[in-house]
């Protein structure tokens, strides 16, 4: 279990860590600046799931109030907690490392692009589920990705393509990676039918950017009447220069 305070700057990716539980260090203080009573503090923690035995890790943006966080926890009796004072910031600018993000009031987790690279290459167990429409997969997608053509996820019809491959992903417990053609509402909503159907959150995560920002050539699976369509202006599918531009025939 692990949590961060509310207070963020300067960093290269906003969100938070996968999983973190988000407390208000303000929380913790009386009007003038002093630490609330202990039984206010204890019912504080105990109010947000935490109980003694927990290996907790505090963090923040710097490090600093995470550091208060945690003296507080063992002041109360915590028994294995540690601050992570490299902080948010030093996590948000390491590309490969994961995120979290808060939309629209709904909590999602993210892999970059580095990471999800990092991944295939060292044979990690993870799972591409794609949801471009069936032409847009044709043209470009990411070797071994599994195809649904689920987008833009708003009908019945989008959803029962989903369903469709519940089994496989209750099949395994590797990460599931949703590539959709930006990263945006269609992953968001990928994301919640999943959810909702009882896949874990911990294994749940949108490609940033989405098929749209994929930078590495070489890990796609094109289309070559695509590609060469491409170099007309005419049929140039703007979302997949980063892909089209270094294959050759």
């Amino acid at each position: 279990m692990s949590m961060k305070v509310l207070k963020k700057f300067g960093e290269a990716r906003g969100g938070h860590l996968p999983s973190a539980v988000w407390m208000a260090y303000k929380d913790l203080l009386e009007k003038d600046g002093t630490l609330r009573p202990i039984n206010e503090l204890e019912a504080i923690f105990a109010d947000a799931g935490f109980e003694k035995t927990d290996k907790i890790v505090t963090y923040c943006t710097a490090g600093i109030r995470s550091a208060h966080y945690a003296e507080i926890l063992k002041m109360l009796g915590y028994e294995n907690v540690v601050n992570y004072d490299a902080s948010f910031y030093v996590w948000a600018n390491t590309p490969e490392l994961q995120i979290g993000k808060v939309v629209k009031d709904h909590a999602y987790n993210y892999y970059a692009p580095d990471h999800v690279k990092s991944a295939l290459e060292n044979n990690e167990e993870i799972m591409l589920l794609d949801i471009q429409p069936e032409e847009d997969f044709d043209a470009h997608h990411i070797k071994g990705a599994v195809e649904t053509n689920a987008y833009p996820v708003k009908s019945d019809e989008d959803k029962a393509k989903l369903e469709a491959v519940l089994a496989t992903i209750n099949g395994s417990n590797e990460d599931v990676v949703i590539v959709c053609p930006r990263g945006g509402g269609g992953a968001e909503r990928t994301y919640q039918e999943l959810e909702a159907n009882g896949i874990d959150t911990s294994r749940l995560f949108i490609l940033e950017g989405g098929q749209a920002d994929w930078p590495f050539a070489e890990t796609c699976k094109l289309d070559k009447t695509t590609v060469l369509d491409c170099l007309n202006p005419s049929g140039y599918h703007w979302g997949s220069f980063a892909c089209y531009a270094k294959i050759k025939f």
